[in-house]
């Protein structure tokens, strides 16, 4: 039998994934928070920002 070798990505790249993921995280709250401050409901400000980059505004 063959010894198997287990394959690990870097501490550099774990922590990039990491430290993206709870940037994302943060967006989203950030997002949420802005929106909330300035009485607009946050999944009408998307559907807002949706059709301003699809052009129907």
């Amino acid at each position: 039998m063959r010894a198997t070798t287990a394959t690990r990505y870097t501490g550099v790249a774990i922590g990039l994934h990491w430290l993206m993921a709870v940037l994302i995280v943060a967006g989203f709250a950030l997002g949420w928070t802005v929106a909330d401050r300035h009485g607009v409901q946050p999944a009408e400000a998307a559907l807002d920002v949706l059709a301003q980059v699809d052009g129907a505004r």
